[in-house]
């Protein structure tokens, strides 16, 4: 499983020859880190005095990470099973027409299940941009009260965060 792999050993697999693990693995990857670093900052804020305000909220949204980087884990090996079906898909026979039919049928069924997994994963990196969002705010609301001056570990992820999805937009 490459959820169990070291970060060089998923590092090399990517960069490697072979189709699996690809694009969609590596965003669950990504996804399911920032959904990490939510969850550190709310463990880092909650207990505080100085975010006593926010810290129901802060509970909230470190449950909604934990629960989301949990879902993200798990895709990272759905997208390369989902691959390796299509790739079987295309690797059955082809000689008659009955062949060439499974076949085909088989490969589309494949290749609609392999748009599942990203698709879903796309919808829980934008929850995970959410949960940032929110606790951005709670870490600005604090600096408003005169809680502290400097920027909030949030406020840095979120604008990294919309960096790199405004990045990704205009360069697909």
């Amino acid at each position: 499983m490459i959820t169990d792999a070291s970060v060089q050993n998923l590092l090399d697999a990517l960069a490697g020859a072979a189709a699996t693990p690809g694009g969609g693995s590596a965003v669950a990857i990504m996804g399911a880190m920032g959904a990490a670093l939510v969850s550190m900052v709310c463990i880092l804020t909650i207990g505080k005095q100085d975010y006593v305000e926010v810290e129901d909220q802060m509970k909230a949204v470190l449950n909604q990470a934990q629960a989301v980087r949990e879902r993200l884990t798990s895709m990272i090996d759905e997208d390369v099973r989902a691959y390796g079906s299509v790739m079987g898909a295309y690797a059955l026979p082809r000689r008659t027409a009955s062949e060439r039919a499974i076949r085909s049928a088989a490969i589309q069924a494949a290749l609609m299940e392999a748009t599942r997994v990203p698709l879903a994963c796309a919808r829980a990196c934008g929850e995970v941009m959410e949960l940032s969002r929110i606790v951005a705010e709670g870490q600005s609301e604090r600096s408003r009260r005169g809680g502290g001056g400097r920027p909030g570990r949030a406020r840095r992820v979120t604008r990294r965060g919309s960096e790199c999805l405004h990045q990704h937009q205009q360069h697909p």
